[in-house]
C-alpha cells in the first residue's frame, strides 16, 4: 500500500480545477495493456456476448476448475458436455468434441481456417488480424459462438435437475 502522493501526481489528476480522485486511484493501478479489446469490445456483437468472450478469454467463467479453486463444492469435475475430461476453460472450448465440432463447422461455412487448436494460442490469434468489415463480422460471430458453448453447458448442468 502507498503511503504518500507528489503534489505533481496530485496535480496530474485534475480536471478544469477539479480534483478526481478516481484518477488518482487508477494511477496507482499497475494495468496490462492487451491487444485484443478490440475483438472483445467489437460493435456489432450483442453486449451479453461481448461480456461472457471477454470472461473466457481472461479465463474467468465459473468452469468447475475455477469453482474448485475457489473452494465451491461440486459434484463432479468432469466436463458436463462430454463427461469424459475434467471441465477448464482449455478444454470447454477447444478440447470438447462438441466445441471442436462448432467451430470447425463455423470456420469452415466462414472459409476461415484459423482456429487456435489450444488456449494458449487463443489470445495470440486474436491479436493478429488486422481491422476491417470481415474482422468485424469475425468477431462477432465469434462472440456467438463462444456465447452459445457457455449457454450449452450451462443447459447440460441444469436443465438436468429441472
Amino acid at each position: 500500500m502507498r503511503g504518500k502522493f507528489s503534489c505533481d501526481e496530485i496535480k496530474a489528476t485534475g480536471t478544469s480545477g477539479k480534483f478526481q480522485t478516481s484518477k488518482l486511484y487508477n494511477s496507482t493501478l499497475c494495468q496490462q495493456q492487451v491487444g485484443y479489446h478490440q475483438v472483445v469490445w467489437c460493435r456489432l456483437s450483442i453486449p451479453k456476448h461481448r461480456f461472457l468472450l471477454w470472461q473466457a478469454v481472461n479465463s474467468q467463467l465459473l468452469t468447475r476448475d475455477n469453482m474448485l479453486r475457489f473452494c465451491v463444492p461440486i459434484e463432479s469435475l468432469m466436463c458436463p458436455i462430454c463427461g469424459s475430461f475434467a471441465e477448464s476453460h482449455s478444454h470447454l472450448f477447444f478440447d470438447c468434441y462438441l466445441s471442436k465440432q462448432v467451430m470447425e463447422l463455423i470456420f469452415d461455412w466462414m472459409a476461415f481456417k484459423a482456429w487456435p487448436t489450444e488456449f494458449a494460442g487463443w489470445k495470440v490469434w486474436l491479436t493478429s488480424r488486422k481491422p476491417g468489415i470481415l474482422f468485424s463480422i469475425t468477431n462477432m460471430i465469434l462472440a456467438a459462438a463462444v456465447y452459445d458453448i457457455w449457454r450449452n453447458r450451462n443447459r447440460c448442468i441444469f436443465d438436468r435437475f429441472s
